[in-house]
């Protein structure tokens, strides 16, 4: 890859390589740049392309056999383009199918704002989702996975109507760039993102000028309303200040050279130039970009669109210089479909507001002034500030409260006016993500089935003559959980007995029975599990003193008796839950959501703990396939063991160094803890965690030396390493005596268990049967280190947070936004 405009002497280096090849010159005047051409008319790539979209859904390709580009030119949807680690080439992610799924969403939201029945409402639905995939394929992607999301690609869409109907006529817009995808090169962070840049281009007859809008939209129902407008205009403020403060502002001149060549990038490589804009080429669109003396104006709008405002709507929230929202109502988008629909433009625009620019405009002074004369200059509120500004009395900066707190991370070229974190918690760019993120939300119907099923319940089992006084319930994501008094007759087993009789005649379906102190919970199966988000649970978190720099607790799940959330707490106390065991077994069978829970506290881990403080090593038969994002992590040594010598020498040197420096601590006190306490910072240790995931199949393997190796090891281990802080996560997919002798799982202080195929693999994992009940996908029963049972069992049973594979990566690079990359 060459850039459109070389330095003289890369143009030399690049002649000489050609040289070596072709010594032939046309003249010594000419000039070269290295090219593949792939196209189209290639049939054995036509033909390879199209039978892969013809039978996937989703298809992978690298980038050095078909580019971005030339895919959206033959009709196929590029869904993300992605950096891959270790390769000079990206991957792309393209699909010719609209999920069926989505294209239900997609039609049934439509069903309520046009006319369009049956297949011309089919073939409207999937004109929308194409539409939207050429902005951003990832907005598609979340909106198949997630019927929530759909709203976010109808905004998407709207917005871009509104845009082209209402933009002026010396501009054309090139690029839509959804800023999830292409807000890092900019610097923006994660959270604090609006929705879209538009990049435009124009001569006004004085030269070429580039025009940015920046759009933030929510496509949301009157209810919450007011909440959303204020939300879209605090991240249409946010992105538009920071981009202001980078391309525009004049205070920091090394920096916007670098902030306007990444533009002028992004310009080249995702605009599109119709042969309208032939009095320039590209490059020298571009070249306008970089330049000291770029023409460049930039506008800010928030777009509010209410899908059941029928007769009226909020009035739109006051915005800063250079910005301007505006609400529209189920009419206005109405029309904005048909355009959509029919090309017919009327009605459709709005009143733009003026954009600030680096040069003056007719009518008007320069908007973005210099820093020699910053009585002139234009500095929107940044919404961190807003925010702390407004924050109600009692929420300060620690704990959960704080997480709409948007501070600047290390590393990220902050706006003059943002604040920062004063308090435990996550680090900025990961709070962004968090935020960013939408909330789950609370069916009506649900509400109304568990009302239902505790009236029938009820009934039920007096009809059974059992004292049926209901004291309580809660909808867990898996089950309704309905409290009933204890008594004589109200017991555990008098309504565990009846489980078949209530399924067969009263069609409710009991899950389970529970004790409690003086009550028994009666667990009924809801219709439809309900997916409890990673970031709804991180949301309502609680932090250890140090956080994000050095901390020992990590969320487990969501407790299934009272909807708190359980945490493991290595080192140090936190969440009213006493401190843990240093090691941890996690078991569970194929499916049941051993690796997502495993990457949940792994990403936590990575999260809260700065690199100096925290060092991972990693051991996977698999070649850490559950954990891609791991190998950029600044806290992994040794990358990822995949054999069984080099797992054995990574045990081999965690016992050496244990011992030493055991040998060094006791001088000083009786832990690390006390040791760090003590020491000058240079000379403090960082706490080691080892990961060996699916230990299992090598144990299992009776001719190897390598169960011999761990158990020898790991009793080692367990001596001393919380003293010394060396902390073990033994993972694996067979829990059974073979893959877990009983000396290892003796030295396992803390066991989750997801679910299992049997009580005797429960016992083997647990001490006691109760697993092999659970639900899987993430239903998990622990049994952690002093915490105090209650009633009959002493496990802990709750539901571990889901995140998929896309947005674990994303939220792995919110992570290295903060801390930086590793390997």
């Amino acid at each position: 890859m060459v850039p459109a405009v070389r330095p003289l002497e890369v143009q030399r280096h690049v002649d000489i390589i050609h040289d070596l090849h072709d010594p032939d010159r046309s003249g010594e005047d000419a000039h070269f740049v290295p090219v593949r051409e792939i196209s189209f008319d290639d049939l054995m790539i036509r033909d390879a392309i199209d039978r892969a979209h013809s039978v996937a859904e989703w298809v992978v390709t690298f980038d050095f056999i078909a580019n971005e580009r030339l895919l959206k030119n033959n009709g196929i949807n590029v869904i993300r383009n992605i950096a891959w680690p270790g390769s000079a080439h990206n991957v792309i992610v393209s699909t010719r199918k609209a999920s069926p799924t989505l294209k239900e969403r997609v039609k049934r939201i439509l069903g309520d704002l046009t006319t369009k029945e049956g297949n011309e409402a089919q073939a409207f639905a999937e004109r929308v989702i194409r539409e939207a995939a050429n902005v951003s394929g990832r907005v598609v992607m979340r909106a198949a996975r997630q019927e929530r999301n759909a709203q976010e690609l109808f905004g998407l869409v709207l917005s871009k109507q509104v845009l082209e109907a209402s933009l002026p006529k010396d501009v054309t817009p090139v690029a839509w760039l959804q800023l999830d995808d292409f807000g890092s090169p900019l610097g923006l962070r994660p959270g604090t993102r609006a929705d879209l840049l538009i990049i435009g281009v124009g001569d006004d007859g004085a030269g070429p000028f580039i025009d940015l809008t920046v759009v933030e939209s929510k496509f949301v129902g009157t209810a919450g309303a007011t909440a959303e407008a204020r939300s879209a205009l605090l991240q249409t403020k946010a992105s538009f200040t920071d981009i202001a403060d980078r391309v525009l502002s004049d205070h920091d001149l090394l920096n916007r050279r670098m902030w306007r060549a990444k533009l002028a990038d992004l310009l080249l490589e995702h605009g599109h130039f119709g042969r309208d804009l032939d009095a320039h080429e590209p490059a020298e669109w571009a070249a306008a970009a970089r330049s000291d003396n770029a023409r460049i104006r930039l506008r800010g709008l928030s777009f509010v669109f209410l899908h059941d405002a029928t007769t009226s709507k909020p009035e739109a929230e006051e915005a800063g210089e250079g910005q301007t929202q505006h609400v529209f109502g189920r009419s206005e988008i109405a029309a904005l479909l048909k355009r959509f629909d029919t090309g017919e433009a009327s009605g459709s625009g709005i009143d733009l507001p003026r954009p600030l620019a680096t040069y003056a405009q007719e009518g008007a002074e320069v908007g973005y002034a210099s820093h020699a004369d910053e009585s002139k200059a234009v500095t929107p509120a940044h919404p961190a500030q807003e925010a702390s500004q407004t924050a109600a009395p009692g929420e300060g900066a620690s704990g959960p409260q704080d997480m709409e707190q948007l501070a600047a991370g290390p590393g990220e070229v902050e706006p003059p006016q943002a604040t920062k974190r004063s308090g435990p918690g996550y680090p900025a760019s990961v709070t962004g993500y968090i935020t960013s993120a939408p909330a789950a939300a609370a069916a009506a119907e649900v509400a109304a089935w568990i009302e239902d099923t505790k009236k029938r319940l009820r009934t039920a089992l007096k009809g059974y003559s059992l004292d049926a006084e209901i004291v309580g319930d809660r909808l867990t994501p898996n089950a309704a959980m309905i409290r009933f008094k204890g008594t004589d007759a109200t017991t555990v087993a008098s309504v565990d007995k009846l489980r078949g009789k209530l399924q067969t005649t009263h069609g409710i379906v009991v899950s389970d029975v529970r004790p409690g102190v003086g009550e028994v919970f009666v667990l009924v199966k809801r219709p439809q599990r309900a997916i409890l988000p990673l970031t709804d649970v991180w949301r309502k978190r609680e932090f250890s003193s140090n956080a994000p720099v050095s901390n020992g607790s990590f969320v487990v799940g969501e407790r299934e008796n009272d909807g708190g959330l359980l945490y493991l707490n290595l080192w140090g106390r936190n969440g009213g839950q006493p401190q843990h065991g240093p090691h941890t077994l996690i078991a569970g069978e194929s499916g049941g959501g051993k690796g997502v829970l495993t990457r949940n506290i792994l990403l936590d881990m990575l999260a809260t703990n700065s690199p100096r403080n925290l060092r991972v090593r990693f051991v996977d038969p698999k070649f850490g396939a559950d954990y891609p994002f791991l190998s950029r992590m600044p806290h992994l040594d040794g990358g990822i063991v995949t054999e069984k010598a080099d797992a054995i020498a990574t045990l081999q040197e965690l016992v050496d160094e244990m011992d030493r420096r055991y040998v060094e601590i006791v001088k000083v006190g009786p832990d690390i803890d006390r040791f760090n306490e003590r020491v000058d910072e240079a000379a403090r240790l960082p706490r080691i965690v080892l990961f060996h995931d699916e230990i299992g199949d090598w144990m299992a393997d009776k001719e190897s030396d390598y169960r011999d190796a761990v158990d020898h090891y790991v009793t080692r281990l367990a001596s001393k390493a919380r003293a010394a802080g060396v902390h073990l996560f033994l993972i694996t997919q067979r829990p059974d005596k073979d893959a877990l002798p009983s000396q290892i799982k003796a030295n396992m202080n803390n066991k989750i268990c997801l679910k299992v195929t049997s009580a005797v693999n429960s016992r083997i994992v647990l001490d006691e049967s109760g697993a092999e009940q659970l639900l899987g996908q993430g239903h998990f029963a622990a049994r952690l280190a002093n915490e105090m049972p209650q009633g009959q069992s002493s496990l802990i049973i709750g539901q571990a947070p889901f995140i998929d594979d896309w947005d674990a990566d994303d939220l792995a690079t919110a992570i290295t936004d903060h801390w930086g990359k590793g390997g």
